[in-house]
């Protein structure tokens, strides 16, 4: 149920135009009160990142691995979330080493547009991932680099079961509310001609009934599918 050549990923030219365009990234600012008293309940070196530079909370993590993204010659960590992921640098074991933030970048469910698990015997295996950056013609490659095989098979699989469940959370929500037979199965996003024959950004959503229900979404729907989530 997996979904080519872009341009490769570059994390030192993304910070600046990344999240633009996707709502969902507008969410509510830490107050310093808040701020403090997860700050205090940190008790290893990824929470205190969590609850300190993002917003998000150990709650939302799954899993995380040590990797190398290979355009950038930088070794980090990936951390999958239930919302999306997370590049950091190497975290140091002890707490009061990081004094300023190690987040690299951060994808959102709704950025990704394909990832593929590469296979390498007797070598690294892979993720290939495909996000978007300030909107749906701007993708950017990044190549995941594992240093140990199962680490790639964990990771893979919490990020493909994850942004299955996110999507079929949000259209069963918010575009299936009113089919509450229809069971969201996955989304594809495609071109489609015009009666001008212009080419047009829609995702292609099959729910359970495929033969008769297909869904074509304007992209722009995101904006409306990122609010209040």
């Amino acid at each position: 149920m997996e979904k080519t050549k872009n341009t490769p990923f570059s994390v030192r030219g993304s910070f600046s135009k990344i999240f633009k365009m996707l709502t969902i990234n507008a969410f509510p600012k830490k107050s310093v009160k808040e701020q403090l008293k997860k700050e205090n309940k940190s008790n290893t070196a990824l929470e205190h990142v969590l609850n300190t530079y993002t917003e998000f909370s150990i709650e939302d993590y799954l899993i995380h691995s040590k990797i190398y993204l290979e355009y950038d010659n930088t070794e980090a960590f990936i951390i999958i979330l239930k919302q999306g992921l997370l590049f950091s640098y190497v975290l140091e074991e002890e707490l009061n080493k990081i004094s300023n933030s190690p987040i690299i970048i951060k994808i959102l469910f709704t950025q990704i547009y394909n990832f593929d698990l590469i296979v390498n015997q007797g070598g690294v295996n892979s993720v290939i991932l495909v996000y978007f950056e300030n909107s749906i013609c701007k993708k950017i490659q990044s190549k995941i680099n594992f240093f140990f095989s199962k680490d790639s098979f964990l990771c893979h699989h919490f990020l493909k079961n994850n942004y299955i469940l996110f999507w079929q959370r949000i259209f069963e929500e918010k575009i299936l509310k009113d089919f509450p037979s229809e069971i969201y199965q996955y989304h594809f996003y495609v071109k489609k001609i015009n009666n001008r024959g212009k080419l047009q950004d829609r995702i292609l959503m099959f729910s359970t009934k495929v033969t008769s229900f297909l869904l074509f979404l304007n992209i722009f729907i995101l904006r409306k599918i990122n609010k209040n989530i």
